[in-house]
């Protein structure tokens, strides 16, 4: 059985930037596969079942039901206490306890002026029609109480139950971890966290989308990519308001360098005069000769 966390225990590390929370079983196995991947980041879970945390390498963690008892919000904010500038929150929304714990941390963190980011995920079809009623007046509360939040896609060409629920952890971790590496890796071109705050803060809903590119228009084809994911949601990807691009790559190859240049001027000349564009260029070591573009669009107006 998980102890509820006491204060004294939650570590204050003024060089941590990023608190990853996850909510609920699918959450907390999320954040369970954060473990060791990131820099910069603390990590804590939070769930109804003791199974979620019991196997979890996260120190940090708060039972959110005992018995009949429901633990209080003063001890699960508790959570919130880590100094830690931006807050994630991550949660399958598909039960009534991890969205009223997800929007109590959600709502302490912005209280707290902490830049406060939702990554969620929504109910199948099979797991029925009152989880999805549920979900979607949850995910209206934490889009009020949060400053953006970022749906998932619902897997797909998955051949089983375990397989599907293992994308969507894995999926919700992929997203952090984008926004982890976005605000701690060094940024070739000044690109820092106050921009991210700029275009996230009071965003409401958000997309990513990510496009990867290999040969000589590596950038072209991952930037196709990932703007057919912006379509797909529903944005027109050269008229968003605001947008943030990352491009991503083990090492700048002098041989592609001007295809592309060439290729990234051509999309910053499609996007509309009143789009406001923050981007940047990151090194990772873990890509080959792939090119890596990652596009954030919000509905900040």
């Amino acid at each position: 059985m998980a102890e509820t966390m006491n204060l004294e225990d939650v570590e204050t590390d003024d060089y941590t930037l990023i608190s990853i929370m996850g909510v609920g079983h699918n959450g907390c196995r999320a954040v369970s596969n954060l473990y060791g991947k990131t820099i910069h980041t603390s990590l804590a879970i939070c769930d109804a079942y003791a199974e979620s945390l019991s196997g979890s390498p996260v120190e940090n963690k708060v039972l959110l039901k005992q018995g009949d008892m429901t633990i209080s919000p003063q001890d699960l904010i508790k959570l919130l206490h880590h100094k830690a500038w931006i807050k994630i929150i991550i949660a399958h929304l598909d039960n009534n306890i991890s969205i009223q714990a997800a929007n109590l941390l959600a709502k302490g963190a912005k209280e707290k002026a902490k830049l406060t980011i939702v990554i969620a995920s929504m109910p199948s079809p099979m797991e029925g029609a009152d989880k999805m009623t549920i979900a979607k007046k949850g995910y209206e509360e934490l889009k009020g109480n949060a400053d953006s939040i970022f749906t998932i896609d619902r897997p797909t060409d998955v051949v089983s139950v375990e397989d599907y629920f293992a994308t969507i952890e894995k999926t919700l971790g992929e997203y952090a971890l984008c926004l982890v590496k976005i605000n701690t890796i060094h940024n070739l071109i000044c690109f820092d966290g106050n921009d991210f705050k700029t275009i996230m803060k009071d965003s409401g809903d958000a997309v990513l989308a990510v496009g990867y590119g290999e040969g000589p228009h590596r950038l072209r084809i991952a930037k196709e990519e990932a703007i057919a994911h912006i379509r797909k949601r529903g944005y027109a990807p050269y008229h968003t308001k605001w947008m943030l691009v990352m491009l991503i790559y083990q090492k700048w190859n002098n041989d592609n360098m001007k295809a592309d240049m060439d290729d990234l001027n051509d999309f910053l000349m499609k996007l509309d005069d009143k789009t406001e564009i923050k981007w940047g260029i990151i090194p990772d070591e873990t890509l080959s000769k792939e090119m890596k573009f990652e596009i954030i669009v919000t509905e900040k107006q």
